[in-house]
């Protein structure tokens, strides 16, 4: 324990070595507003913002113009985490803006189990790839796309993986559609179960 006349102690045992050691590489960091005792801390950023190594991530509500800055370059994916008390209270994302030709569905649940976010997404890629939906779910795991990405799209939803939400029980998901050429795709669907025209595909979906 280093004892500091003025501030807090530090809790550190044992003496420092000159020894170097490889340790595995990590593609996630995180910083933890709670650790910085004293602070009260304001979100600089959001979910999905792109921040560079020293950027100003949260500062202190009650002393102004004191930081705490990103230890790394990348995405941000999680907000809950560096401020703990958040966590189950506040979620969020990051979308580009719509264009007139194409829609954003977001659709928000309460599930009966708890799920992540790699399981719910692998589930629903199974569901547009597999399944006898795959007409009418699409699926995309695009970090880049666009609304204009869309357009003419067939699909009545196409689920935009990399936006999706898992919290335990709570789920996010969003969905885009064309909502001139793909309604009308759908509404052909809809009239040939009515008239009960059922024309093979192959290969045939997994059950």
């Amino acid at each position: 324990m280093f004892k500091i006349k003025k501030g807090l102690d530090i809790p550190i045992s044992g003496k420092p070595s000159n020894e170097l050691t490889d340790k595995p590489t990590s593609n996630n960091v995180g910083v933890i507003a709670s650790d910085y005792v004293g602070m009260k801390p304001t979100m600089l950023v959001k979910i999905g913002d792109q921040v560079s190594l020293g950027q100003k991530l949260i500062e202190d509500k009650k002393n102004p113009g004191v930081f705490i800055t990103s230890p790394a370059t990348g995405v941000v994916n999680a907000v809950a985490k560096a401020i703990p008390d958040l966590e189950g209270k506040l979620t969020g994302n990051a979308i580009r803006v719509p264009t007139p030709n194409v829609s954003l569905a977001i659709l928000s649940l309460a599930i009966n189990e708890e799920t992540t976010k790699d399981d719910l997404n692998n589930y629903l890629k199974s569901m547009a790839f597999h399944s006898k939906y795959r007409e009418i779910l699409g699926f995309t795991n695009s970090t880049e796309i666009v609304s204009t990405d869309f357009y003419s799209s067939p699909f009545a939803s196409i689920i935009d993986s990399s936006a999706t939400i898992a919290n335990k029980k709570r789920i996010t998901l969003y969905c885009w559609y064309d909502n001139e050429y793909g309604y009308t795709k759908q509404v052909i669907n809809l009239t040939k179960q009515i008239v009960g025209i059922k024309l093979p595909r192959l290969p045939k979906p997994i059950e």
